[in-house]
């Protein structure tokens, strides 16, 4: 070694220049100061699960509109549109059971005791 390049006891050598800055490198380092960019929230997912509770028949119809939707655009709220629409199949499910309970219920009881309590109030 020469007395030239070698550093001095206790320093240490001189660095390098750091590279030239590049913006395409710096787009991909996170900087909590940028906002971030999230594809937007499909508004018909949220529709389809409010109105599941409602109407269910609304919101399977919405749900699935919701659905294309997403997989054509990639926007946010698949789950949603995912739980509205099983809740309003759910809704649905359980409102053709009610009816076709409460037909039954109507075929069995006696005409004469359901003429009879429509009539007297």
């Amino acid at each position: 070694m020469t007395e030239s390049s070698a550093a001095a006891p206790g320093c240490t050598p001189e660095l390098p220049p750091p590279p030239p800055f590049d913006p395409a490198l710096a787009r991909n380092v996170h900087n909590p100061y940028l906002p971030t960019t999230h594809p937007p929230m499909n508004v018909l997912a949220i529709v389809s699960l409010v109105c599941s509770f409602v109407l269910p028949v609304c919101a399977v119809i919405v749900g699935h509109i919701a659905l294309r939707r997403i997989r054509r655009t990639g926007s946010r709220g698949y789950s949603f549109a995912v739980a509205g629409t099983f809740i309003g199949y759910v809704g649905v499910a359980l409102g053709i059971l009610i009816a076709v309970l409460l037909f039954v219920a109507g075929l069995t009881s006696s005409p004469a005791v359901a003429a009879s309590s429509i009539f007297t109030g």
